[in-house]
């Protein structure tokens, strides 16, 4: 209840265009980075955050207040992941992770090797498993392109799924 609610809050977050009232006891109890935020300006009760989206703040949120996530896309999750990782919100980070992984087909298993080194080797995995429509997408000849270090590692890989 105490989630984006005005009422005994003490610091206003600002991210995009968006304002959400929080509570720096509670922020900087579930987050070492809020916390030395917070800390760095103890006087201060606003904080700018430019550089996510305010869907994912708010998500980040939710979950410091509530232990809650609302995940419905992989997209969104993924962001959620980067914030969580930003904000050392472990717990958040092995949930978007699972989430990530079910969620994983071969459009979408590229972007987990671009930030996430937790998911690189799963989504190694996965590719290997699923090489022949893998190599059939669009995405394929980039990753070729970026990823040459992985492309040796991912047919000897796929080799084993095959024999």
């Amino acid at each position: 209840q105490l989630c984006c609610n005005q009422r005994f809050s003490d610091v206003i977050i600002r991210c995009g265009l968006e304002v959400f009232p929080a509570h720096k006891n509670i922020l900087s109890a579930r987050s070492s980075v809020f916390a030395e935020m917070l800390g760095n300006t103890p006087n201060d009760s606003k904080l700018s955050i430019n550089d996510l989206e305010p869907t994912v703040m708010k998500a980040v949120l939710l979950y410091i207040y509530s232990g809650k996530t609302d995940l419905t896309t992989f997209q969104s999750t993924y962001d959620l992941l980067s914030a969580a990782d930003r904000f050392c919100l472990n717990e958040l980070k092995i949930i978007a992770i699972n989430y990530i992984k079910r969620s994983l087909t071969v459009e979408n298993v590229f972007e987990c090797f671009y930030e996430c080194k937790a998911l690189q080797s799963y989504a190694l995995e996965f590719m290997s498993k699923n090489f022949s429509l893998v190599k059939d997408t669009k995405q394929w000849e980039e990753f070729e392109q970026c990823r040459p270090d992985l492309i040796t590692q991912l047919h000897e890989q796929s080799r084993k799924f095959f024999k």
